[in-house]
């Protein structure tokens, strides 16, 4: 089982990804068509620590936010 986080839309939609801490602190930006893989890396390629992280999701309906718990 891994510990990526994986998002999923329709072949062709563009997602557009940003993690941030519950503060409000930029983590990381990730898009791409279809899918999106969040390896638990900041910015800078390192892993993140353990903690609570908000996760929002661009798709071309909306915007979405999830809270996702690292460990």
């Amino acid at each position: 089982m891994s510990d990526d986080l994986y998002v999923r839309a329709g072949d062709e939609d563009m997602l557009r990804c940003t993690i941030r801490t519950v503060a409000g602190a930029h983590v990381a930006s990730l898009k791409g068509r279809g899918e999106i893989v969040w390896t638990r890396r900041d910015a800078n390629g390192d892993l993140v620590p353990p903690g609570l992280y908000l996760v929002v999701i661009e798709y071309p309906a909306g915007t979405t936010v999830h809270k996702v718990l690292v460990r």
